[in-house]
């Protein structure tokens, strides 16, 4: 059985500078905030929301099961983590 949580892995996901981050085959962050449509007011709000999502991940207690780090380009990377007993 593990003993390593998602909140265990802010460093080691970090320095793979992710631009998606899935868990348990869902994703639950992308780096992409589309401010097409987002007047100037909110664009900080945007990215400030963009960033709580981020952070949101490493307060997770899931126990880690797996986790797979894909190059996508140049230092990027996709994250997919799968949790004991696949819980959200």
């Amino acid at each position: 059985m593990t003993e390593i949580k998602i909140c265990d892995l802010y460093d080691t996901i970090a320095s793979m500078s992710p631009i998606e981050i899935y868990i348990n085959d869902k994703r639950v962050w992308s780096d992409d905030v589309d401010l097409t449509n987002v007047s100037i007011g909110d664009e900080a709000k945007a990215i400030h929301e963009n960033i709580s999502q981020y952070n949101a991940i490493f307060a997770r207690q899931d126990l880690v099961e797996e986790i797979i780090f894909k190059i996508t380009d140049y230092h990027h990377s996709v994250v997919y983590i799968k949790t004991e007993g696949n819980k959200e």
